[in-house]
């Protein structure tokens, strides 16, 4: 049983601002000789397989689409087919710049000291006490606003990176990254969404924070926050154990998301 061959009928060829479309129409049957019926499979596979490219009537096209079906009444021997090339590569670019965005903000923290720098390690800060002026009331934190900036890039990458995302969700940067000094920066995520065939449109998001995201925590006991004796007029108790803690202490490579900012 020889396999079936696709012949060449007609084909048509559009132009618009953008790419040529291709259009060719085929039919399929065994060689002459050979009654035998023509299984789908067959069909579809005697039509142009999918490459990076073909030349078809003198042009540089990418396959983008092809169908067959069956001719009535030819009792499954003869198949009409069709394929649809264009000049735009079926294959996106891996990696694609879209937008960069900036938003300046503060946010509310919980503050016992009046400290104005970030501690000297900020995946693992000192425990020993601060002693900057105390800012709480009987143990109790006044709220301060930290300054923060939220950077947002959009990048075309041609898979959805989602593995690679989900392992760096949570880390701070290890090193230098959008200009932030490493430990600053705080990956919060990403959104993506499917644009293209082979392409996804991936927003990442990133905040670095003035503290380089570590918070004060007042230490305490069974019996409570630590408290020292009253002092000033009115008299006052403030909280002696007040140290930095890191809520994001592991950090990461950003460079393997591979953008372009």
């Amino acid at each position: 049983m020889a396999a079936p061959v696709a012949e060449q009928t007609s084909f048509e060829v559009a132009q618009d601002t953008e790419k040529d479309t291709i259009t060719v129409n085929y039919i399929i049957k065994r060689p002459s000789g050979d009654a035998s019926a023509v299984s789908f499979e067959e069909a579809l596979s005697a039509l142009p397989d999918e490459s990076v490219e073909y030349t078809v009537v003198g042009r540089t096209v990418y396959l983008k689409s092809r169908s067959v079906s069956a001719v009535e009444g030819s009792g499954l021997r003869v198949w009409s087919g069709n394929a649809v090339w264009d000049n735009a590569p079926t294959s996106q670019p891996a990696l694609s710049f879209v937008a960069r965005e900036m938003n300046t903000s503060t946010t509310g923290v919980d503050f016992w000291r009046a400290e104005t720098s970030p501690p000297a390690n900020l995946s693992n800060p000192s425990q020993v006490a601060l002693t900057s002026t105390p800012l709480d009331a009987n143990g109790d934190p006044i709220t301060v606003q930290v300054p923060q900036i939220t950077f947002t890039v959009t990048n075309l990458k041609g898979d959805s990176q989602y593995g690679t995302i989900a392992n760096l969700v949570g880390r701070r940067n290890n090193a230098t990254f959008l200009g932030i000094t490493a430990g600053f920066l705080l990956f919060t995520g990403a959104q993506s969404r499917r644009v293209n065939t082979s392409q996804y449109e991936i927003t990442y998001t990133f905040v670095y924070d003035w503290y380089g995201h570590c918070r004060q925590v007042a230490l305490g006991d069974s019996g409570g926050i630590i408290m020292g004796a009253e002092s000033g007029t009115p008299p006052v108790r403030h909280a002696t154990q007040v140290v930095w803690k890191q809520p994001f202490p592991a950090t990461a490579a950003f460079s393997v998301l591979g953008l372009v900012t």
